[in-house]
């Protein structure tokens, strides 16, 4: 029985003491590692930054944002710059519009009743993107 109580006091002493030398060097390993991975990262390249000066300009001049209207249909009139096209996104239609030369874009657009939230995306030949949201309200009750 003195044996095992030797051999148990041996084996207790050897994990003690690898326990021990691992707390005391493990912080200065991770610490190790983090410098490395902080030098990869100062050298991968970084991308340079998109220019958003020269996205296609889309300005909407009819309808207002959060405007009401009582026709279930209305004209949807803006200016686009340097855009190859246009997409119109509904909850009752999908448009692709091309500008005229002068950069006018002009569609009639079909409402619903309720809030009508349309996405006006204008593309250039980039595949750049310059997107605006409006909302407008129809009611079939006459204003």
């Amino acid at each position: 029985m003195k044996r095992d109580v030797v051999i148990a006091i041996f084996i207790g002493l050897i994990l003690g003491g690898i326990g021990a030398l691992l707390a005391t060097s493990l912080p200065a390993i991770i610490k190790q590692r983090s410098l490395s991975t902080d030098k990869l990262l100062r050298l991968s390249p970084t991308p340079p930054p998109a220019d958003l000066t020269q996205l296609p300009t889309l300005d909407i001049t009819q309808p207002k944002d959060q405007s009401i209207s009582d026709n279930k249909t209305f004209d949807l009139v803006g200016q686009v710059k340097s855009a190859s096209f246009v997409l119109l996104e509904s909850g009752t239609e999908y448009k692709t519009i091309q500008a005229s030369a002068d950069g006018l874009i002009k569609t009639q657009l079909n409402l619903s009743e309720g809030a009508n939230e349309i996405y006006i995306s204008a593309y250039d030949n980039k595949g750049q993107t310059n997107t605006k949201q409006l909302t407008v309200f129809y009611t079939s009750e006459k204003l």
